[in-house]
């Protein structure tokens, strides 16, 4: 996986820029993580797109009880 797919890489001081619009490309991951978080779900620090809710990456990050765990498809 690219080091910038992480959620906070575009808070780093000492970054690679995105290539095309660091600026808008940050303040867009801002935002989203931003209106995850505010909804009730816990940022996955490795990657941007990955968050949770209810279950034990969550429990991690915000020290509350799994609703639910792993379901066998």
């Amino acid at each position: 996986m690219e080091k910038d797919a992480g959620a906070f890489y575009h808070l780093k001081i000492k970054r690679e820029p995105f290539l095309v619009n660091d600026k808008n490309i940050s303040r867009n991951r801002n935002i989203l993580i931003y209106s995850i978080v505010k909804a009730g779900f816990s940022c996955y620090g490795p990657e941007l797109w990955h968050f949770n809710f209810g279950n034990q990456m969550d429990t991690l990050v915000s020290g509350k009880i799994a609703r639910y765990s792993y379901i066998e498809p």
